[in-house]
């Protein structure tokens, strides 16, 4: 992880960072529901968005790499192309 560009590596670490939150985001609205201060229809709404969130951020980092040889302005060079192969090769 450490041979990484700046780049990719802060693109790991945001990758890494916003599922952590999310966790812990979805972690304290059921804890505040079990609790009996949200409601149903909050909780779902609030799960609603930050799955949404999730889902964007996800599209963000995963370039599809079908895509490279037809658009001109992917390359291996661009932070977010290949996202944390590194990581997932250990």
């Amino acid at each position: 992880m450490h041979d990484l560009p700046p780049s990719r590596l802060r693109v790991c670490l945001t990758s890494i960072c916003a599922q952590v939150v999310a966790a812990e985001f979805h972690h304290r609205v059921h804890m505040y529901q079990d609790q009996g201060f949200f409601t149903d229809i909050l909780v779902a709404g609030a799960n609603f968005a930050m799955e949404e969130r999730e889902h964007e951020l996800a599209q963000y980092f995963n370039v599809n790499k079908s895509n490279k040889k037809t658009s001109p302005g992917l390359d291996r060079s661009h932070p977010k192309s290949d996202g944390c192969d590194a990581l997932a090769a250990g």
